[in-house]
């Protein structure tokens, strides 16, 4: 690794080959532009469930379209609200509108409910108790992007509003193909949001910090260079058929400004250092490159490692997930130990104008506070150390008590139409009315089965907790083995404790099945609560899969860094202990002081992904600069000037990078907002307390077995 740092610091360093280095980047970026598409064009703003092909919701799923004359396609309910009671008049427009969706033929439209032709007494069944709301199904096709979704559904409510002609009747368009169009109007400008407002808070926070606009700007247009290549990078990928979610795109820009960003920092902060002890601007990026090349190295390979990781996962939305970031990582990368340093060279001195390093002179007031710091933080390193140690157990142990939601629409704004319409449902009907599970029962294994023998199941899981309805038992026309019926739960579908239930009932299938006399039977359950208890039982499966082999890769890549076997194990302790207590007071302060009972399911493992990956780095800095350092010194002298000399970037470099996944916060989504805080404050806590106590603290402690 070392030789190939080497090779590349005299590469950046030769005659052309700086200007060689950004002439070849930014051929890349016009060759991608004229040929590729933004990856935006191919993003999905809603994945498809992601679940494998053996979940038994997915098995049911494909029974229940074989052997019955189901409707297919992406449902959507038209929820019509009223400020009194649905009168005549008003009940003839919907039926008006029905008709004409019908009559149209739109080629977007699978089927809608034919409103026109229910008889009056029956339309009262789409009506609630208190006649204020009035629900309508329709049917899109299958497979049409989300745009085109989007726009069929805004086409359909312009048109039944005119129909309407009445400002007392407000129409909310819910339900997946309702949330999808919603979805995707939330991530149709978030990306350039987001790249917005990280350039703006980038910027502002290195001209604090440096003092110098070049400086500022130079990481900046180096992240809109290697953008632009990992843009469409990815479009070329996704046009070749890899699935991208809009939600990892945004979540991909940030990282992107915020590594890139990191990188800089460490070069800016040694070729400062070298240029004051040599004036060779050469040489000086020879040895900064030598000095700090290893570190961005092994520092990009750790998140590369940790996302590889994710192609082994069950749930498809994390495989998903692991393609996007991969390239993103390998490219920024790549950037980090190549365009970066030939900005900085060709820039020299004058980059850091009006503070121009000088030979023998130190301008930096930064080095003495640190100086002054590290004398502190290595006085007593039993005592900080422990501080800090009991201070994230207490932390940590909130994680225990933390709830997770598998409901996406929670995640929404409140003023979400989609959202608004399941909630007037939630208010106007009983619970789950139009989202029933449905019990498929496949018996072709046996000849036992009978119309008695199925009722007897169907009795027995009315009487289990939580089941407060079950429907007539439809048996299929192409197959009389095959049966099926609905049943409701007492609270909506997405409840925990509705999860819960249904989970309950799966695990003693094979027990009811015996009971009934058909042992040798299947049975399935489908529907929006079967879908998310197999996601949550995936997820947990992911969990105690992808954690530990994150954890594993990680520290195997940090013993090839370190050529250490006691260094690897404390580093990622102390990461892990890091992420676990930031888990923990985010948890506290989203029940506690913002009101919610809940995190997405997807949180746990997003920032363990990131939090692990990127807080390694700082310590990758740190260890690195003290392994340099004890060639001359002893360990606890050795701990006092890396502590000096890096202190300040690595500060720098975590404020800088906890602000821009705070950036997060700015989005509408309740998911990213909370998971951009809980990055956010990882970094924070790594930054100022592993790093700068906890990790030398071990290290002092462990004297010459450090290493």
């Amino acid at each position: 690794m070392k030789k190939m740092v080497q090779i590349i610091s005299k590469i950046i360093t030769s005659k052309w080959g700086a200007k060689g280095i950004i002439a070849g980047w930014i051929a890349i970026v016009i060759i991608l532009t004229l040929v590729a598409p933004p990856a935006s064009e191919h993003a999905k703003s809603v994945p498809v469930s992601g679940l494998p092909e053996t979940a038994q919701s997915v098995i049911g799923n494909q029974l229940e379209s074989k052997f019955y004359d189901e409707q297919e396609g992406t449902p959507a309910l038209f929820v019509y609200t009223n400020e009194g009671k649905f009168g005549r008049d008003e009940l003839d427009s919907v039926e008006r509108f029905t008709e004409q969706v019908q009559e149209l033929g739109w080629p977007e439209v699978e089927a809608i409910l034919p409103f026109e032709h229910v008889p009056e007494e029956a339309q009262s069944i789409f009506l609630s108790e208190d006649e204020s709301t009035l629900v309508i199904p329709l049917f899109l096709v299958n497979g049409l992007e989300s745009s085109e979704m989007s726009e069929t559904l805004s086409k359909l409510e312009k048109l039944s509003n005119e129909l309407l002609g009445s400002t007392d009747i407000t129409l909310y368009v819910s339900g997946p193909a309702g949330i999808a169009a919603d979805a995707t109007g939330i991530f149709a400008n978030a990306n350039i949001t987001l790249i917005f407002i990280s350039i703006v808070l980038i910027f502002v926070l290195l001209i604090v910090i440096y003092r110098s606009p070049v400086l500022a700007l130079l990481p900046l247009i180096a992240a809109g260079i290697v953008y632009q290549v990992v843009d469409r990078t990815l479009g070329l990928a996704g046009q070749a058929g890899m699935e991208i979610e809009a939600q990892s795109l945004s979540i991909m820009s940030i990282l992107l400004f915020a590594a890139i960003t990191d990188y800089a920092l460490f070069l800016t902060s040694r070729f400062r250092e070298e240029l004051q002890l040599q004036e060779n601007k050469f040489i000086a990026m020879q040895k900064t490159v030598k000095g700090v090349g290893i570190a961005i190295f092994f520092s990009g390979a750790t998140i590369i490692g940790a996302l590889i990781v994710l192609f082994l996962a069950t749930f498809q939305v994390y495989r998903n997930f692991a393609p996007v970031f991969t390239i993103a990582m390998v490219i920024i990368l790549l950037a980090g130990i190549t365009l970066l340093p030939a900005m900085y060279l060709l820039a020299g001195r004058k980059a850091f104008w009006p503070f121009i390093p000088k030979v023998e002179k130190s301008n930096s007031a930064s080095l003495k506070i640190w100086d002054r710091i590290s004398k502190k933080v290595t006085k007593k390193p039993l005592v900080s150390g422990l501080a800090v140690l009991v201070l994230f157990l207490i932390m940590l142990a909130n994680v225990t008590q933390v709830n997770f939601s598998f409901n996406l629409i929670k995640s929404f704004p409140e003023d979400m139409p989609s959202r608004i319409g399941i909630e007037l449902l939630n208010e106007g009907f009983l619970p789950g009315e139009f989202t029933p599970t449905t019990a498929i029962i496949d018996a072709r294994n046996t000849d036992f089965v009978t119309t008695e023998r199925i009722e007897k199941l169907q009795a027995i899981i009315a009487d289990q907790h939580g089941v407060r309805e079950v429907d007539e038992i439809e048996v299929s026309e192409e197959n009389e083995k095959i049966v099926k019926f609905d049943l409701w739960f007492e609270n909506d579908p997405y409840h925990i404790n509705t999860l819960n239930q249904l989970e309950a009932i799966l695990n003693k299938q094979q027990e009811f099945l015996t009971q009934v006399d058909i042992p040798s039977a299947n049975m399935y359950f489908i529907g929006e609560t079967a879908e998310q208890v197999d996601i949550k039982n995936v997820n947990e499966r992911d969990l105690w899969v992808l954690l530990p082999l994150i954890t594993l890769v990680i520290t195997l890549l940090l013993f090839w860094q370190t050529k250490s076997v006691i260094a690897p194990l404390y580093m990622v302790f102390t990461i892990l202990l890091s992420y676990g207590a930031s888990l923990g007071i985010s948890y506290w302060i989203f029940q506690n002081l913002l009101g919610h009972e809940a995190i997405s399911y997807r949180i746990p493992l997003y920032t363990f992904v990131f939090s692990v990956a990127l807080g390694v780095d700082y310590s990758i800095m740190l260890v690195t600069r003290i392994q340099e350092e004890m060639r001359q010194h002893s360990v606890k002298k050795s701990v006092q000037l890396a502590i000096k000399h890096t202190g300040g970037v690595i500060s720098s470099a975590g404020l800088i990078l906890a602000a821009t996944f705070a950036v997060l916060m700015t989005q509408p989504l309740l998911e990213l907002y909370m998971f951009g805080f809980t990055v956010a404050l990882g970094v924070l806590l790594d930054t100022f307390f592993v790093r700068t106590i906890l990790v030398p603290a071990i290290i002092i402690k462990l004297d010459k077995y450090s290493f």
